[in-house]
């Protein structure tokens, strides 16, 4: 399985969007290319992914939440990282999730505008908060998760 571990403020969006909790169709088409290209999956490793931690929304409402803004995952969002208060450093989050899933990822990618991953620095794509998921960046991805 190829997993897409996804940021999405400074990924899906950026420092341009107006709107809080906004995503960009820009950025939105540029993922959905790496997910028709690879037929990845997708974990979050977001702030976004409180929303589900705390209750407020479900994996599948979470999923409906991305489909409602152009994302083409349907049955794609498969998990979410520990929570901040676990292991704050996204890193270590990644690192828990690869180590104790039941899912067998053969490549992954990591799309994340702020964090640093040292462990997985080959796996890794800092995209640009100005900008979100760039075409290159998804070109990028795809030849991360084997493809090119």
């Amino acid at each position: 399985m190829k997993i897409i571990f996804l940021d999405i403020d400074g990924v899906l969006n950026n420092n341009k969007t107006k709107i809080i909790w906004g995503i960009e169709r820009e950025c939105v088409t540029n993922l959905n290319h790496i997910l028709l290209k690879t037929n990845a999956n997708i974990v979050l490793i977001s702030s976004w992914r409180n929303l589900i931690i705390e209750g407020h929304l479900k994996l599948s409402g979470f999923e409906y939440l991305l489909r409602s803004h152009g994302v083409n995952c349907m049955d794609r969002l498969v998990g979410l990282t520990p929570p901040d208060d676990v292991f704050f450093e996204r890193w270590n989050q990644v690192e828990f999730f690869i180590k104790n899933t039941k899912l067998e990822i053969d490549s992954f990618v990591i799309l994340d505008d702020c964090e640093d991953f040292p462990n997985y620095p080959d796996n890794y794509i800092q995209t640009d908060a100005l900008t979100g998921l760039t075409k290159k960046d998804a070109e990028q991805a795809i030849e991360i998760l084997g493809l090119k």
